[in-house]
């Protein structure tokens, strides 16, 4: 196997032979491909990271010649040509370095002696600096800079490990060391003070301390962090913990190198100078003033979104950038020094001129180390050092920039170079610019539209696409990623425009604000399919088809209430159903514009229908920015991904061609160099400058919000005002909205600046979902964001709510996007003052459309929506409200069906305090009944008592306050002990069907409750033929998900009629819906068990055992403990019939591990199993006890078919041990009990036993 080592030199290695590689640019591709083995490399990275940006003009042939000598030494099998570029294919362990990567991360999660060898025998595999062979070819220093901190970072852990196991002096020598190499890592210097310490060396240790300081203060101009603080006063106090384990806070100085990113710090110097020069004036009011000053400081700094790092009496220390980065923090931090000095020239003109304060600032900026992840970050760089020092050179009232703040905010600092300064320990002269004033841009001018530059290759994989789901008839998904501007919209523009003669093409737009709209671009979807017809008509569209009355029903309160009360399983299966009809005459393009901030749930559905679509071509192309993958990783595993990289520089130029026809020839280079592969950016630098003032720009803006922002301050004040109000309303926005917004007297005059917009290129026209009202949307997303910040709280506040208002002249249905609307209107208030009666109305109407919506999504099972919309809900309403409307109660179920056990119980437990609090004893009955409900699930032994004991207690209390929806909860959980492990199932039908009436008096589906009618009809007296009838009838009136629950037990009903045809095929219908409905767990639940038991009845045993395999493994990996005791013991009854005794047995220990004490079904059915398993292997004795134990248990419930079969199977025990007479009489009890069931098939079998018995 071929052996490739990069932690020293690059070597390759066949077995025991080394193998040589001569060229150094053969060399240097094979060192790239190692490091970035799995992943294709095009020929343009490949070369750039070659050559750099001068590659010669052989560059191409030379990189295959060397692919082909690499090929021939490392064999055809590993270096493949792949997608236009090459891959290494290789595992990780053929790599030193994922050696090294895996034994780090052994080490890492091991502990004492184990930790320390992996991590040694990690640190063995290097040999020397890595790739020293390479080290001046282009890719290498970065490389290189990562691997040494990778080998370094393995130390510190290895001294962590060693100083745990209880080392001391015998590591000085080595930290010294490592100290020698890297004087500023903290982490080291701490190991370093312990280990002195423990070698009795404790002046060292805190002479090791004062160094530390030294270094940090001199080089960095920071004091230490609060873990090598802490050290040192534990070293002062002789702390006997520091000779146990590793230091204190080891884990925070290990997590303090948390990421490099560039910030901005600004360091200002305050002084007070009297009439005569510098000093004076009394003390009492210095001190005053001082605060006042120090006041307006941090006012300054936290108004402009830094963050204050020091503030003591006469120095402040800013940062921006730390710990969230803005594309503008070197405009935040000059404005906030300017502020500053202004803020103090209004404190001196209230002084009495005996003295007054003077300040000197310095702005730098370049990149630092971020240390923490939660509550204060923390960070180095030599950027903090070179504020400090610039700082000290400025004569008082200056604000001094270095080159690299000047650089980055160059279009908005007006600035004047001055002297170059020698800075402490600086080598060489600073280049230094005096800040006077900051900016806005100069006015952008609009250059025209351009074609598709560029995208092939991507164009013709979403023909590829799209012609496969035409000729295979299904559903193919394919997304494309890429940054904001780099042409993801355009590219599907000019896909669509290809096919829209030969296909359906609609578009659904994912929109930012809406949270909990989770199906916006569906109704988009509709209401273009529909061609503007009312929504009630999608069922004519349908016609002819099956179900269409109920899919019609499920689609439009899908799209009219976003999200309706339909369960989304059934939800999703009317979307696919309408889908797949309206391709039956052509194939349907469904365009999903910003996916990437779709609500989980509308992700769920996409996904849905690529799996599940079949029988019509249907071709869904999602849009999306990177991030999307990072939210869901799993995205598009099965599907096609494309990703948009930056355009070529050929491209670009061709771009730019396109839209700069205002731009000289000779700047045209300048421009596509500058826009950096983005056809946006480019597309604004020619809107934003001519020739001239392009040629000022050094580089591309810190970000296109920037540039957007210059372009917004040039429109005339009217025209800004239409933008923001659109703003407001969000990224899609109506002409009648807009007219709600606007005062009377601009009313007039909306339409003609609303088409200036469009001119501009600001806005553009777009298919609205309001009949009446004209749609448009902004040109991209980040220009609304710049137009809506620009905007004042206060006034941002009152246009949300007019937008609220707005939307509920429109109709109903509208409460999640009118209650963002108002959440933000109260957000927006708090930050225009402190809260006043109005926030406080705001917020309530916020909270309670927040709440309608989100109590709709989940009875609709949307449990994303309903997590958001509950959440943002109760954090608006007061706390009477939300215990009035058990909203933490309702938050708490929909958790729990997410299997967020832990935060449910959570919610429920605040719940029950907050309703004691109030106190309100509803809400307090309430929150006991679920909190007993769930914890029967978590901590069963003795709650199934517990919760009818407490049933008892409250359904009188509740029945009187008329509260439905606890009624119906409580009596659903009451449906389940009774049933599901008491075994009373009459009383459980009792329950279940008071359950149901409750359900539908409270506005709640009712499947759960048909779940657990069913299972007390299956299982308790009632006798089949009223059984299927009584199913049947439900049916009538059932949801999707009640169907297959209902069809599931009708299965079962069916076997025991012995119409084993008809019963598999209910089973399996009930089966399909589940899978259709993505309801995985009831496959397991109740199909698997179901579907067994007719293939036991049916004497298909090796069925039935395949059946509970499959189902048991599932449940075992799930942790469900109930429904495996139960199908344990179903799996061992099929191995028993087998002749598998042995394996009956193991069952049977499986079942018995798992049930509850209470569990009475499963206890006596392990039992039962285990009998006569035992008295096979003639333990007579035990196996009587043990079914005579399941009789007596048996016989006190009324599930007559279980009883029959513990009857049964004592008569087997009896049997074997000789026992004819004893048998026949308990299998003649069992005949009765069947006989009353009507268990025919089961009749059968035992009547053939008995006369088997007599015949003994």
């Amino acid at each position: 196997m071929i052996d490739f080592r990069v932690l020293g030199p690059l070597e390759v290695w066949d077995s025991e032979r080394p193998l040589e590689l001569r060229a150094s640019k053969q060399r240097a591709l094979l060192a790239i491909l190692v490091f970035r083995r799995g992943e294709v490399l095009s020929v343009d990275v490949l070369v750039d990271a070659l050559w750099g940006e001068e590659p010669p003009r052989t560059a191409i042939p030379a990189l295959r010649n060397y692919v082909s000598q690499l090929r021939s030494l490392l064999g055809p099998d590993l270096l493949l040509s792949r997608g236009g570029g090459y891959v290494l294919e290789v595992a990780e362990e053929q790599v030193d370095l994922g050696r090294f990567q895996r034994l780090t991360g052994e080490g890492r999660a091991a502990s004492g002696e184990e930790r320390a060898a992996k991590l040694r025998e990690a640190l063995e595999l290097w040999r020397g600096p890595p790739l020293a062979d390479l080290a001046f070819e282009p890719f290498a220093p970065p490389v290189i800079g990562s691997l040494e901190e990778l080998r370094t970072a393995a130390l510190e852990d290895l001294m962590d490990a060693e100083l745990a196991l209880g080392a001391g002096a015998e590591l000085v020598r080595e930290l010294e060391l490592l100290i020698a190499k890297d004087p500023l890592r903290e982490r080291l210097r701490g190991q370093l003070m312990l280990a002195l310490y423990r070698g009795g060396r404790q002046v060292e240790a805190l002479d090791a301390y004062q160094e530390a300081r030294r270094a940090l203060v001199e080089e960095l101009g920071i004091e230490p962090s609060a873990a090598l603080r802490e050290l040192e006063q534990a070293i002062l106090r002789q702390d006997p913990e520091l000779f146990r384990d590793a230091a204190p806070d080891g884990a925070a100085l290990r997590e303090s190198r948390e990421r490099q990113t560039t910030a901005t710090v600004l360091f200002s110097e305050i002084t007070s100078v009297s009439a005569g020069g510098v000093g004076g004036g009394d003390p009492d009011e210095l001190h005053r003033v001082s605060l006042r000053a120090s006041h307006e400081l941090r006012a300054a700094v936290e108004y402009h979104g830094g963050t204050v790092e020091r503030l003591t009496g006469d120095e402040l220390m800013a940062v921006f950038g730390i710990p969230t980065g803005h594309e503008d923090d070197v405009v935040r931090a000059a404005r906030t020094a300017l502020q500053l000095h202004r803020a103090l020239a209004s404190l001196n003109e209230a002084l009495d001129g005996e003295f007054r304060i003077e300040t000197r600032s310095a702005i730098a900026t370049g990149p630092v180390t971020v240390m923490g992840e939660a509550g204060r970050a923390h960070f180095t760089g030599s950027v903090i050092a070179l504020a400090r020092r610039l700082a000290e050179t400025a004569a008082l009232g200056e604000i001094l920039l270095d080159e690299a703040t000047l650089s980055r905010g160059r279009s908005s600092l007006r600035a004047q170079p001055v002297e170059d300064r020698s800075l402490r320990g600086r080598l060489e002269p600073v280049g230094v610019f005096l800040l006077l004033d900051v900016l806005d841009e100069p006015p952008p001018e609009r250059g025209r539209s351009a074609k598709l530059v560029g995208r092939r290759r991507e164009l013709r994989q979403l023909k590829d696409d799209f012609e496969r789901a035409r000729s295979e008839q299904r559903c193919v998904v394919a997304t494309v990623l890429g940054e904001a501007g780099i042409g993801k919209s355009k590219l599907a523009r000019e896909f669509t425009s290809l096919i829209a003669e030969t296909a359906s093409v609609f578009i659904g737009r994912c929109i930012s604000y809406g949270e909990g709209a989770t199906y916006l671009p569906l109704a988009e979807i509709v209401a273009q399919a529909t061609e503007g017809r009312p929504i009630e008509q999608v069922e004519t569209l349908l016609a002819g088809e099956e179900d269409a009355g109920i899919i019609a029903e499920r689609l439009v309160d899908l799209v009219r209430a976003g999200g309706g009360e339909s369960a989304t399983g059934e939800a999703f299966w009317a979307v696919r159903r309408f889908l797949e009809r309206l391709a039956h005459e052509q194939p349907v393009v469904l365009l999903f514009e910003d996916i990437h901030w779709a609500e989980p749930t509308l992700l769920d559905l996409v996904e849905y229908l690529g799996q599940w679509s079949r029988g019509a071509a249907l071709f869904l192309l999602c849009l999306a920015r990177p991030e999307l993958r990072e939210e869901r990783p799993s995205w598009g595993a099965d599907a096609t991904a494309i990703r948009l990289e930056p355009l070529s520089e050929e491209e670009m130029l061709e771009l730019v061609e396109q839209v700069g026809e205002n731009v000289p020839a000779e700047q045209q280079a300048h421009v596509a160099e500058l826009a950096g592969g983005n056809p946006l950016f480019a597309q604004q630098l020619v809107a934003y400058a001519d020739g001239e003032e392009l040629a000022q720009l050094e580089t591309v803006p810190p970000s296109l919000e920037a540039l957007l922002s210059s372009r917004l301050d040039l429109l005339d004040e009217a025209e800004r005002a239409v933008l923001q109000r659109a703003a407001v309303v969000g990224r899609e926005f109506w002409h009648g909205a807009i007219l709600h917004l606007s005062p009377p007297l601009d009313v007039p005059s909306v339409g003609r600046h609303l088409f200036e917009l469009r001119r501009k290129g600001l806005v553009e026209p777009a298919r609205s979902v309001f009949p009446r009202h004209d749609g448009f949307r902004f040109h991209h997303v980040l220009i609304r964001d710049v137009a809506y910040n620009s905007i004042p709280n206060e006034l941002c506040s009152e246009l949300h709510e007019r937008v609220a208002d707005w939307l509920d002249l429109q109709g109903a249905g509208q409460d999640e996007l009118a209650g963002y609307h108002l959440e933000h209107a109260y957000r927006c208030r708090l930050g225009a003052g402190p809260p006043d009666r109005r926030a406080r109305r705001l917020a309530a109407d916020a909270g309670d459309r927040l709440a309608s919506a989100g109590l709709r999504a989940a009875k609709g099972g949307d449990t994303h929506a309903a997590s958001n919309l509950l959440t943002r809900a109760s954090s608006l309403l007061d706390r009477a409200d939300v215990v009035r409307r058990d909203l933490l109660t309702e938050l708490a179920l929909v958790l729990w069906r997410s299997s967020d056990v832990d935060g449910a119980e959570r919610l429920l437990q605040e719940a029950l305090d907050l309703a004691r609090a109030q106190p309100d004893l509803r809400a307090e009955l309430r929150a006991r009944v679920e909190l007993a409900n769930l914890r029967l699930f978590r901590a069963p032994e003795g709650g199934a008592d517990e919760l009818l004991a407490f049933s008892r207690e409250a359904i009188p209390i509740l029945d009187r306050l008329g509260d439905a929806r606890a009624l119906g909860r409580i009596s659903y959980a009451q449906a389940f002990v009774l049933g599901g492990l008491h075994c009373r199932y009459r009383d459980s039908e009792e329950a279940a069907e008071r359950a149901l009436g409750y359900f539908r008096r409270s506005g709640w589906p009712v499947t759960p409750c048909v779940q657990e009618l069913a299972a007390s009809l299956y299982y308790g007296p009632t006798d089949v033929q009223a059984g299927i009838q009584r199913c049947q009838a439900l049916v009538e009136e059932a949801d999707r998900g009640g169907e297959a629950h209902l069809l599931a037990f009708l299965g079962g009903f069916e076997a025991m009629a012995g119409r084993f045809d008809s019963a598999r095929e209910s089973a399996l219908r009930a089966k399909k819906i589940y899978e259709e409905l993505a309801w995985t767990i009831n496959v397991s639940t109740n199909y698997a068990s179901l579907a067994a038991d007719i293939e036991l009845l049916a004497d298909n045993h090796h069925e039935a055992e395949r059946l509970l395999d499959e189902s048991c493994k599932r449940l075992e990996a799930w942790g469900e403990q109930a429904h495996l005791a139960t199908q344990a013991t179903q799996a061992g009854e099929a191995v028993y019939e087998q002749g598998r005794y042995g394996d009956a047995l193991r069952w049977s220990e499986i079942a018995e591990g798992c049930a509850a004490s209470d569990d009475v079904g499963a206890q006596f059915s392990w039992r039962a199993l285990r009998a006569k398993a035992l008295a096979h292997r003639s333990v007579c004795r035990e196996a009587e006890t043990l079914a005579h134990e399941a009789v007596e248990l048996a016989a006190a419930t009324d599930a007559v078919n279980q009883h029959a079969n513990v009857l049964l199977s004592y008569a087997e025990v009896l049997r074997l041990g000789n026992r004819p007479e004893i048998a026949a009489g308990a299998v003649a009890d069992a005949v009765r009990l069947l006989e009353q069931k009507d268990n025919r098939v089961a009749i059968t079998k035992a009547r053939s036993l008995l006369v088997e018995l007599a015949s003994v």
